[in-house]
């Protein structure tokens, strides 16, 4: 079996053990740079968000049965949200999560 690349890696041209001296780079200006690209800030800053939501959903008292029970009735019932009181709620929501 002879492995050719590994993920994309070539092997390395010398055999292992080999008596070669290796040179060494003494540049002492290069510097090693990472940059963090604009979609893993975002999935970070994502993350950090449902964190935040999930906590805050862990602290709140259990729903009980009946109260669901009621707003699925209202909601077969033809009672709708509408605008004004989504933007409402989502304001609400924004505040409690200080955002």
């Amino acid at each position: 079996m002879k492995i050719t690349e590994i993920n994309g890696l070539l092997p390395a041209q010398e055999p292992v053990g080999s008596s070669k001296k290796r040179t060494e780079s003494t540049s002492a200006s290069i510097t090693d740079k990472v940059d963090i690209s604009a979609e893993a800030k975002q999935k970070q800053s994502l993350e950090t968000t449902i964190k935040a939501i999930k906590e805050y959903i862990a602290q709140l008292p259990p729903v009980r049965e009946e109260y669901v029970s009621e707003v699925i009735q209202k909601l077969r019932e033809g009672y709708t949200i509408d605008r004004q009181m989504t933007e409402a709620i989502s304001q609400r929501i924004l505040e409690l999560l200080n955002l």
